[in-house]
């Protein structure tokens, strides 16, 4: 549960950070619901609409600042889609409820 609650964090901080350019007060819709025994958390922004780099691990210099949040929910989830909207990004997250324990 905590890792679920860091991954949202960190796409939160994400959102701010690149889809809103450093802006705190810009709008971020969150909902969340469960189906087949699967989490989602749906992040929705108006911001740039840029898909983010590739979040495999293999693809990032872990000495570089920045972009250990996308490794988090590439390893955390089991899933983080992005899909550009018009304006912005929706992101949904999704993790199995057995993977999290009980």
């Amino acid at each position: 549960v905590a890792a679920v609650g860091l991954c949202a964090n960190e796409a939160i901080a994400n959102i701010i950070r690149h889809a809103y350019d450093n802006v705190p007060d810009q709008p971020i819709e969150i909902a969340a619901r469960i189906d087949d025994r699967t989490l989602h958390i749906e992040l929705r922004d108006y911001g740039s609409g840029v898909v983010p780099p590739c979040p495999n691990p293999c693809c990032q210099d872990p000495l570089t600042p920045g972009g250990l949040g996308l490794i988090c929910l590439s390893q955390l989830m089991d899933s983080a889609i992005y899909t550009p909207q018009n304006p912005g990004m929706l992101l949904v997250l999704s993790k199995r409820i057995e993977a999290m324990g009980k």
